[in-house]
């Protein structure tokens, strides 16, 4: 979605239509909405009378989806767009650029992430207790079990039931928000500065996006048990976003300059550090648990696991698609 965001695109080409934005505006917000919503509602649905079948088909399906719609916005639409600034920028003498902020991102997100585990320990266990330190492979070591060195590790009122200290879900979750927010008020502001003839087309691109987008942020946020204040003002903050985004695209239009190399550069840098963080998310917070290392997936009829992937690849393919023209 962030490829074209202030890049040499063509609006020029056809009437810029104010009130065709608003309309857009409007249709943002209620495709995000709606995405969180539907995660919500299926959750609960099985309580009103319906099919149990039906609803865990549905949310494996859209959850599938939804971690598709984040590894191809992560990949396609921010790391691999992001070169194009960086030729801009004349930072094009190094193709790694790119990558080397992705790879920044993966990193920072994954050492955040292993110490704010380490806030969930109770007591720091001598090295001798610890055996998995010098083991290479996964299975079980002499001495202490990996069950065991976990008990040892995470104090019971952190731990979860998937094994997963409370601290680091939330951690997770608010770092997968504020990553989302950033992206989003990029895609805003591109979609309100588009003119007519490209308009529509990443209109419907967003809506589909947002949509999916908010129904696995809305899954991430159930998934770690955080307040109902807190959730509130997540899913708040998610819906409202994008929209203010187009309000300021709406706002910028005759006045932003698309040549600013600096401006370039540092688009450049900012969808390639966020591309690695979602990357680093997607794969870890998302993809492992929901759909790999998934216990209900792993002892579910077969069925289930290929709706999963199923869904992985809906996401991946349209994301992808729609990275033709948005």
């Amino acid at each position: 979605m962030l490829d074209k965001v202030m890049s040499p695109n063509e609006h020029a080409s056809g009437p810029y239509n104010e009130a065709e934005q608003v309309v857009g505006l409007f249709a943002v917000l209620l495709s995000s909405a709606l995405g969180l919503g539907a995660s919500f509602a299926l959750n609960k649905a099985d309580r009103i009378g319906c099919s149990l079948e039906g609803v865990v088909s549905l949310v494996v399906l859209f959850k599938g989806i939804g971690c598709g719609v984040i590894l191809t916005t992560a990949t396609i639409h921010l790391i691999n767009e992001a070169g194009e600034y960086f030729e801009k920028a004349k930072w094009d003498t190094y193709e790694g650029w790119t990558y080397i902020f992705a790879l920044t991102g993966i990193f920072l997100s994954a050492a955040a992430d292993l110490f704010v585990r380490r806030q969930g320990v109770r007591n720091i266990v001598p090295v001798a207790k610890l055996p998995d330190l010098r083991r290479t492979g996964h299975g079980h070591s002499h001495g202490i079990e990996s069950g065991e060195t976990l008990r040892l590790l995470q104090s019971e009122e952190d731990e979860e039931e998937n094994g997963r200290p409370q601290s680091s879900s939330v951690f997770s979750v608010v770092l997968l928000e504020i990553n989302l927010l950033s992206h989003s008020v990029l895609i805003g502001v591109d979609l309100g500065l588009q003119d007519s003839t490209a308009w529509l087309a990443l209109l419907i691109a967003i809506c589909f996006h947002q949509f999916f987008e908010g129904f696995a942020l809305a899954e991430v946020i159930q998934d770690a048990k955080i307040s109902t204040s807190k959730m509130l003002t997540m899913c708040a903050a998610f819906t409202l976003t994008t929209p203010i985004g187009v309000a300021l695209g709406i706002g910028a239009h005759s006045t932003h300059n698309e040549e600013n190399a600096s401006v370039a550069l540092l688009i450049g840098i900012f969808n390639s550090f966020c591309g690695g963080i979602l990357v680093y998310l997607g794969m870890i917070s998302i993809l492992l648990p929901w759909i790999v290392d998934s216990h209900g997936l792993q002892r579910a009829p077969i069925l289930y696991p290929i709706l999963a992937f199923l869904g992985v690849t809906i996401g991946v393919t349209a994301l992808a698609v729609i990275g033709i023209w948005a």
